[in-house]
């Protein structure tokens, strides 16, 4: 849908960012875990690895999550940058057509 309006207007970035750190600090959780059980189980230094891949469901929905939010985030700040105020542009100048006419034109709430 962003791809065929060329905009990503209608959604918040904020649901971007705070899943992009929820999936950031999740795999940073899976590091440190990761490190102090191959330090209390006197592994090599190298064996703190076993870790990361002994829970491939968090390590995969991490990845996964952060990827796409990368996608998303990528769109909005770089692909898509300008297109969002001239779409908001847009739909207001639809608007402001349709109101000039009379046609549609109900207010929610009256004045009076």
């Amino acid at each position: 849908l962003n791809y065929r309006r060329k905009s990503t207007s209608g959604w918040q970035i904020w649901n971007i960012l705070l899943d992009f750190t929820g999936g950031s600090l999740s795999i940073v959780q899976l590091v440190g875990d990761s490190i102090v059980e191959a330090k209390v189980r006197g592994l090599p230094t190298r064996a703190w690895t076993t870790g990361i891949v002994g829970n491939p469901a968090k390590l995969g929905l991490g990845l996964v999550s952060i990827f796409f939010d990368v996608v998303f985030m990528y769109q909005h700040y770089v692909l898509y940058r300008h297109s969002s105020s001239k779409h908001h542009r847009l739909l207001h100048n639809e608007h402001d057509a349709i109101s000039s006419h009379g046609e549609y034109e109900t207010p929610l709430m009256s004045d009076k």
